[in-house]
C-alpha cells in the first residue's frame, strides 16, 4: 500500500481526468512498470471501482504518449496511430458495466512480437463514459482517466543519462515557479535534481543525497528519488527532495517563523552531495550544491537576550557597589 501510494503521488500529473469522472472511477494500480523479452507475454488486471451511485459503462481505449515538459507530463499521438505497443496490449473487453459501488478486475495482456524494437515503449489505457467510433476517437465529450503502460523492450538499448543541474531550491506551490536559492533560515532545505536521459530506455534513479556541514562530517542522508519519478528517453524530469520535516516553511509572521527556525534548526554552511545510479549496470549520477542556513530570528533574539542579561548584570554590579559604599559610609 505504501509503494502504491507513492508511485500514484509521484505520478499524479500521468493521469489524464476531468474533475467530475475523476469521482465517477477509481482504478488501481496507476502505473504498470515492465521490462522484457521480445517475444515474451505477460498478463495482468486493472480493478476498476465504481464510485457513482448509478450503474454505468466504461469504454476502454489505448493511446501512445512521450515526455512532454519536465514534470512528469504526458504528450499523446494521434488517437489513430496504434503501432507499437498499443499494437501489443490486448484487452479482455472494449467496456464494462459496473453497477453502482460495485468493483471488477478488468484483465490485459501484453504480447511482444519476436520483432519487437529494442528500447522503451509507452501508452495508457484509458476509461472513458464515452465510446470511441470506428476510428478511435471518442465520440461526444467525457473524463477519461488512464492507467500508464512504461515497457521497455531488452535487446540493443542504449542506457545514458546526466545530471542536467542540481540544486537548493524555494517551495513553491507551482513546481514549474521554484525557484533557485543558496540559503535558507531553517529546515526542511529542498531540492531539484534534473536529470537528462539520451538513452532508448526509461530509468529510475536510486541513491541517496549526503548532507555535510562545514567541518566536512556527514550529517545526514536522504533518498535522491522518494517518490520513484521515471525518466523517459530524449527527456528531461525534475526530481524533487527534502532535508527536514516538511511544513516549516509554511509559517507566516515573526513568531512563527521563530518558531520554525526552532523546530527546524540548523546553522552554518552545508554541501549536498549526490549518490545516485541507474539503468541495469548500476551507472553513476553524481552533483553537489552548498548553501547557507542563517536563522537570524534566533539570532536576534539570542542577541536581545545577551543585551538584556548584560544590562542586568551592570545593574546588579552597580547595585553591589552603591550598597558597599553606603555601609562604608554608616561606618
Amino acid at each position: 500500500m505504501k509503494k502504491f501510494l507513492q508511485t500514484l503521488f509521484a505520478l499524479g500529473l500521468l493521469l489524464l481526468v476531468s474533475p467530475g469522472f475523476a469521482h465517477a472511477l477509481t482504478i488501481s494500480p496507476p502505473l504498470v512498470d515492465r521490462t522484457m523479452d521480445p517475444g515474451q507475454s505477460e498478463q495482468g488486471a486493472i480493478l476498476l471501482i465504481n464510485d457513482t451511485n448509478q450503474e454505468q459503462t466504461f469504454h476502454a481505449s489505448v493511446q501512445k504518449f512521450i515526455a512532454k515538459g519536465e514534470e512528469g507530463q504526458q504528450e499523446y499521438l494521434d488517437e489513430a496511430d496504434n503501432s507499437g505497443l498499443p499494437s501489443w496490449i490486448a484487452l479482455d473487453q472494449k467496456s464494462i458495466i459496473l453497477a453502482a459501488g460495485e468493483k471488477r478486475d478488468f484483465k490485459w495482456s501484453i504480447n511482444l512480437p519476436k520483432d519487437a524494437e529494442p528500447g522503451g515503449h509507452y501508452a495508457t489505457i484509458f476509461f472513458s463514459t464515452k465510446a470511441n467510433d470506428e476510428n478511435g476517437k471518442a465520440v461526444g465529450v467525457g473524463g477519461k482517466l488512464g492507467v500508464l503502460f512504461l515497457v521497455n523492450v531488452n535487446g540493443n538499448i542504449k542506457e545514458s543519462a546526466d545530471v542536467e543541474s542540481f540544486n537548493l531550491i524555494a517551495k513553491s506551490q507551482d513546481p514549474a515557479n521554484a525557484k533557485m536559492i543558496s540559503s535558507i533560515n531553517h529546515l526542511p532545505a529542498y531540492f531539484e535534481l534534473r536529470v537528462k536521459n539520451s538513452g532508448s530506455v526509461h530509468i529510475t534513479p536510486t541513491g541517496q543525497i549526503d548532507i555535510y556541514n562545514m567541518f566536512g562530517s556527514k550529517v545526514t542522508s536522504v533518498p535522491v528519488n522518494p517518490k520513484n519519478n521515471k525518466v523517459l528517453p530524449n527527456s528531461i524530469r525534475k526530481i524533487d527532495s527534502s532535508w527536514g520535516e516538511a511544513g516549516a516553511n509554511e509559517a507566516t509572521g515573526f513568531m512563527n517563523n521563530l518558531k520554525a527556525e526552532w523546530n527546524g534548526f540548523a546553522v552554518g554552511r552545508y554541501t549536498a552531495k549526490v549518490d545516485a545510479k541507474y539503468g541495469t549496470q548500476n551507472q553513476p549520477l553524481t552533483a553537489e550544491v552548498s548553501f547557507w542556513v542563517f536563522p537570524w530570528r534566533l539570532g536576534l533574539m539570542a542577541l536581545l537576550l545577551l543585551i538584556v542579561l548584560l544590562v542586568a548584570l551592570k545593574l546588579y554590579n552597580a547595585m553591589v557597589i552603591k550598597s558597599a559604599m553606603n555601609k562604608k559610609a554608616k561606618i
